[in-house]
């Protein structure tokens, strides 16, 4: 199952489809990535990704790499988070969210959820347009070159990987009917 997703994901940013999509999935995968998980917010958002057209493995693929390097980021969530949290001005809501019965399961009050949810808010667009530019740039510049290179040809002869790939065509064609 797994590498059937990593070969529609490289398929994804190969084939013709929009940019946009790819740099989509990349980009709310990214998102998914630096929020710390185990929260309502955190799978709400990830519930929120079924219904836009994106490729899933490709989220799966960015979440997968930036979930392990996201505390790296943490000396710039933490610090952004604490200054929202001690707003005077917003005191008041977040009284009235601690009081709600669900909210608290959103782990607004974490230093950490709230700094990364505000950081990628303000990231997200310019995020989502350089990711789409760079897989404008791949296809234009690098993808005939890495496709024609030896090693992928060594690469897609073995008898795994040919199999692979077949099972994956054929499911694709069926999927046209």
């Amino acid at each position: 199952m797994l590498p059937q997703w990593i070969f529609k994901s490289i398929a994804a940013l190969n084939a013709n489809n929009r940019p946009q999509e790819v740099a989509a999935a990349i980009t709310i995968g990214i998102t998914l990535g630096v929020i710390p998980a185990g929260n309502i917010t955190w799978f709400v958002l990830l519930g929120l990704t079924f219904f836009l057209k994106i490729n899933f493995g490709v989220l799966l693929i960015a979440i997968a790499i930036i979930k392990p390097i996201a505390y790296l980021l943490d000396f710039l969530f933490d610090p952004v988070g604490y200054w929202i949290l001690t707003m005077p001005a917003l005191e008041g809501i977040f009284t009235q969210w601690s009081n709600t019965p669900i909210v608290p399961y959103t782990a607004f009050n974490n230093t950490a959820v709230v700094g990364s949810i505000i950081v990628m808010f303000l990231l997200f667009i310019p995020l989502w347009i350089g990711i789409s530019k760079l897989v404008k740039l791949y296809r234009e510049k690098v993808r005939d070159k890495i496709m024609a290179s030896n090693l992928v040809k060594q690469i897609t002869t073995l008898p795994l990987i040919s199999n692979i790939i077949n099972m994956v065509t054929k499911v694709n064609e069926l999927k046209k009917f």
